[in-house]
């Protein structure tokens, strides 16, 4: 593997991250001199673009903070609600709006070669915004959020501004779809000539077809004389025409008021990213991901319900990812969110995965109220985290003293017993019993504590069994007795695809010991199992339209980098990060999906599976935030007893004159904040902490990574002098819980 500051290697193509049994892009980002960067990796793939329906050009999501009824813009900007026709794939919403220039109806935004991608306002706030120059040199922008008002977010209402910024003139055309787009979907499915199909469809409930109830516009646009679900307006450069699309019809008149109500949404989704911690990172991309990724899980949210996605088969519950959310909501300090949404998330139930459903269940009762320090949550959830728990020990398999069987992964049928529903119920039951000792219930702790040891024996005895069925070295299997087998390469079966995915829950419960999570690593890393640090899948479903292309599941692969982060692999996970950023979502959107893919698309774009996703988005945030707080139980008995500040952070950030701060900052220790201002030139940086109340003593750590070829080699507070360790870090767990120092710093 290479090592950073040896010569860097030269970057790998397409073929080759394909090919590779290794995962190419880490090692070619490790070899680095300055380590991973988001524009090193930029240039490796084309963007994630295309998604199948349509509208080809993938979807952005825009409703108000939480509402039940969403729109979506293609976002290319040539349809607003555009219809999919892809069903069960995608969900249908509204009536399409198409938009044409001039004439010969050039479709607004077709022309990638003319496009300049879809981004949010500033970087990040909730107006997309569009920029096309049609084919007669016409600079167009347009730009479309959702509106926030409670009256117009009920119906879905999208508000529109088109203007001509230079160029000769044109005339914009709106055209409305003569029929909602549920109702096309229906005639289209009984025009299909298989008769399963009819009998699975329901009429879809009458709604107005009167234009008027669904679309408001300004005065520049008049109608079409012969079209009356057509609107023309002529533009001179400078000159701009607003309208509104509801996605649920409505008799009310409401006026347009664009810029209104545009302040009104930039401010209201504002107000909602004050409400929680204040983050500064020294590096614009990340300033806007990070809060985009928040707006983003807000605009999913559908009242109390944490969907997975919205507007397609995934605007439901799950629990693996739904459990992710909701941490990562905590982890950002987002307390108003995780109170609308906690409930309806511990209330899932789903007969084929309960086992790992019942010890996520239990672990999610103590991370968010360890994290948040809202131990409400705990109490208000005994009755289903009692029933989770109870579920698990009433129902022990009676040969091997195992937790029932279920499936290997969420997707795959036949329940058996397994390495990852066993090591979720083990720690669920550890975390458990970790929580009931923080309420004060002693007693029961104990009990519970020592059932789940006996259930850990338990589990490891089985893994022992099943590990001497294989004369594979590196092979950790994940079903027990002969029900799973090692491959070359990860992604060339359906069954290792999924070990791929669901290997990371077996390693962040800490139930292997650290020989056994070698050979993971090793495993992972030789077969094809990791690019960019993300597990690698290949979809086998036939009727799937990426059938057969390489690819990654970038939410799967946050443990595997938070493993990294425990290894002390900081650039490792960096490399996480950047990748993610560049070639596991949009790069102006910050748009996720379940899965991307590496072949399949062209020189404009990959295509990536059924976006939004809100854990992926959630997941990113998560190790972000794990860059600069990372908190670790280090011996794997449910008590975190390590707090690691900054200790993964791009050496960049601390280039002369940044910035890293944060305030009131979650941790599983209590809230933190610190500044840390870089003055390299002078040979110094500035720090001031806000310390959690609980930190442990011993294991507090404070580490500044700095570019070559500086060194922070002391850090002094009053009188007190720390050196810094072999790994750089400072022990700061001893000093008081507010206290400033300068770290001195030296030139090797």
């Amino acid at each position: 593997m290479p090592v950073r500051g040896e010569p860097a290697s030269a970057p790998p193509p397409l073929a080759e991250i394909v090919a590779s049994n290794r995962d190419a892009i880490t090692d070619y980002a490790l070899s680095l001199p300055g380590g991973p960067t988001y524009e090193a990796l930029v240039p490796l793939m084309p963007p994630v673009r295309w998604v199948y329906s349509n509208f080809r050009d993938y979807p952005v999501l825009l409703s108000a903070p939480g509402a039940l009824v969403k729109g979506r813009i293609a976002s290319n900007g040539s349809a607003l609600n555009p219809f999919a026709n892809n069903p069960p794939t995608w969900k249908e919403n509204g009536r399409e709006l198409q938009l044409t220039i001039g004439m010969e109806n050039e479709i607004f935004g077709s022309d990638p070669h003319k496009l300049a991608d879809g981004r949010w306002l500033d970087g990040y706030k909730p107006v997309w915004v569009v920029d096309y120059i049609s084919r007669n040199g016409s600079k167009w922008q347009l730009q479309v959020f959702a509106a926030v008002e409670p009256d117009l977010a009920a119906l879905g209402a999208l508000c529109f501004e088109i203007r001509l910024v230079a160029g000769p003139g044109d005339e914009i055309q709106l055209k409305l779809a003569e029929k909602n787009n549920a109702e096309q979907l229906y005639e289209n499915e009984l025009r299909k000539p298989t008769e399963k199909n009819k009998k699975k469809l329901a009429r879809p409930a009458g709604l107005s077809a009167n234009v008027g109830h669904w679309l408001k516009f300004s005065e520049l646009f008049v109608a079409d004389r012969k079209d009356p679900l057509a609107f023309q307006a002529r533009f001179k450069p400078g000159e701009s025409a607003c309208g509104i699309l509801l996605s649920k019809p409505s008799s009310v008149v409401y006026q347009v008021q664009f810029a209104e109500r545009r302040v009104n949404c930039i401010s209201a989704w504002e107000k909602l990213l004050a409400a929680g911690p204040k983050w500064h990172f020294p590096e614009a991309i990340i300033e806007n991901a990070w809060r985009a990724h928040l707006i983003a899980i807000s605009m999913i949210i559908a009242g109390s319900r944490p969907n997975y996605s919205a507007m397609n088969a995934y605007d439901h519950l799950y629990m693996t990812e739904g459990s992710d959310t909701l941490r990562g909501l905590a982890e950002w300090g987002r307390k108003a969110e995780l109170k609308q949404v906690a409930d309806a998330q511990f209330a899932f139930l789903r007969a084929d995965t309960r086992t790992a459903v019942a010890g996520l269940k239990l672990t999610l009762a103590r991370d968010l109220a360890e994290i948040s320090g809202d131990w409400s949550i705990f109490k208000d959830q005994e009755l289903r985290w009692g029933q989770a728990r109870d579920f698990i020990l009433n129902n022990l398999d009676q040969e091997h003293g195992l937790p029932p069987p279920d499936r290997y992964a969420g997707d795959l049928g036949g329940a058996v017993l397994n390495l990852r529903s066993s090591a979720l119920c083990w720690r669920g039951l550890s975390d458990l019993a970790y929580a009931l000792q923080a309420s004060g219930r002693t007693a029961e702790a104990v009990l519970l504590g020592e059932k789940a040891e006996t259930l850990r024996k338990k589990i490891i005895r089985a893994l022992e069994e099943s590990e001497k069925l294989y004369q594979d070295p590196d092979f950790v299997p994940i079903g027990f007795f002969g029900k799973d087998k090692p491959v070359a390469r990860l992604p060339d079966t359906q069954l290792s695809s999924y070990y791929n995915l669901v290997m990371g829950n077996v390693l962040d419960s800490g139930i292997l010991n650290r020989e056994r999570e070698d050979k993971v690593v090793r495993y992972l890393e030789s077969r094809a199992g990791l690019s960019m640090g993300l597990p690698r899948t290949r979809p086998f479903w036939p009727n799937s339209p990426y059938f057969g292309q390489d690819g990654v599941a970038p939410l799967y692969g946050l443990r595997y980098s938070l493993m990294r982060l425990d290894r002390d692999q900081p650039d490792h996970a960096l490399v996480a990060v950047y990748g993610w950023l560049a070639h596991g979502m949009t790069r102006q959107g910050f748009v996720h999906g379940e899965g991307v893919r590496f072949t399949g698309g062209d020189a404009q774009g990959r295509y990536f599976h059924l976006p939004p996703n809100a854990t992926s988005a959630a997941n990113w945030l998560t190790l972000l935030r794990h860059l600069v707080i990372h908190e670790q139980d280090a011996d794997n008995d449910a008590t975190y007893d390590t707090l690691r500040l900054l200790d993964a952070t791009p050496v960049s950030w601390m280039e002369d004159q940044k910035l890293i701060e944060f305030s009131d900052a979650p941790t599983r220790f209590g809230n933190a904040g610190l500044k840390v201002e870089s003055r390299l030139k002078s040979g110094q940086i500035l720090v001031s902490f806000d310390m959690p109340a609980k930190r442990p003593e011993a294991g507090t750590t404070v580490r500044l990574r700095l570019p070559k070829p500086f060194k922070a080699s002391e850090l002094r507070v009053g009188e007190r002098i720390i050196a810094a360790d072999a790994q750089g870090r400072f022990s700061v767990g001893r000093l008081p819980l507010k206290f400033q120092g300068v770290v001195h710093v030296i030139a090797e």
